[in-house]
């Protein structure tokens, strides 16, 4: 058998793996909306969270530039004391990362409404939330509720309504 064969059968063996294992998937979603009582419209979550990948990647950008600042200001004293500090920012706020995705999307399939501007508000006011726990102060925590879940409020709203901060104006 020639080489052209057998990458041609080894291709189409590929491609029958993919669609059992597309099958699969669809009958495992049509089994949760059955039995679980799932709506179809959550299924768009898993497309949401196959983009914030990116805009993770920014914010963690972000905050990895914020903690070498931190310690070129407030200079450690030994090497392993600035570890220890960029290590615990960048934690403390891929946590709170983690801890806004997971609220937006509870809240969104609890109250049924998906692109509420609410459900980032409680995301950002349970980030902020946890961060006053972890300072072990209320005031943090009720300050960065606030202010966490207004500006994701007002993100969420000014991309529904195609708000723009910077660029050419629209004539």
């Amino acid at each position: 058998m020639d080489t052209s064969r057998q990458a041609g059968y080894a291709s189409q063996h590929v491609r029958n793996i993919e669609g059992e294992q597309r099958g699969r998937e669809e009958r495992g979603l049509e089994w949760l909306y059955k039995t679980q009582g799932l709506q179809p419209w959550m299924d768009t979550s898993r497309q949401q969270l196959r983009t914030w990948g990116k805009k993770e990647k920014k914010v963690m950008t972000v905050w990895l530039v914020g903690s070498a600042y931190h310690i070129l200001a407030f200079q450690p004293d030994t090497a392993a004391e600035a570890l220890t500090r960029a290590a615990n920012a960048t934690a403390t706020m891929a946590t709170m990362g983690a801890i806004f995705g997971m609220a937006t999307c509870l809240s969104a399939h609890a109250r049924d409404a998906p692109d509420d501007p609410t459900n980032y508000f409680i995301g950002g006011c349970a980030a902020g939330a946890f961060l006053g726990a972890r300072t072990h102060s209320a005031m943090t925590g009720t300050t960065a509720c606030l202010g966490l879940g207004v500006a994701a409020w007002l993100t969420k709203v000014g991309k529904m309504e195609g708000w723009r901060l910077s660029g050419p104006p629209k004539l």
